[in-house]
């Protein structure tokens, strides 16, 4: 009696259509992912963590508070050493820069501009806010 195989062998990473696959413990091979130069560096090693989607029901229903809970008991994750080339080790870095910088600078513009013009400190919480968000939107695409 043989046993069916389901997917790939443990390690391996392959394309299947538009989307990247990559199993447990697979290597990648030593050029960036984004262009294909070789890297410049030790690549950078990212865990990435997921759950079902379903999940995201769970902030609809019982709450947002409910679904972090449970989505970090039920996830998994996987650790990937990710080859990349100088160009895009930059790119990510900026983009990290921009996205801090906009978070941290978000609550103190909202501040000074509510102290110095009072009028206009709704807007100015509004602007902080929306600098928040966008900070951390940037951070994460850099990410």
């Amino acid at each position: 009696m043989s046993s069916a195989v389901t997917g790939p062998a443990q390690g391996h990473a392959y394309r299947k259509g538009s989307e990247f696959v990559t199993t447990h413990g697979a290597q990648l091979p030593p050029f960036c992912v984004r262009c294909g130069d070789p890297p410049v560096m030790e690549p950078l090693k990212r865990t990435y963590y997921w759950h079902h989607p379903a999940l995201y029901l769970m902030i609809i229903f019982p709450g947002l508070l409910i679904y972090a809970i449970v989505a970090l008991i039920v996830r998994k994750k996987m650790a990937v050493a990710i080859p990349i080339c100088n160009a895009h080790l930059e790119g990510y870095k900026s983009k990290r820069r921009i996205g801090g910088a906009l978070m941290i600078a978000a609550i103190p513009f909202a501040i000074t501009v509510s102290v110095f013009a009072s009028d206009l400190a709704g807007w100015a919480w509004l602007m902080g806010i929306l600098m928040l968000f966008a900070g951390a939107i940037v951070f994460a695409v850099g990410s």
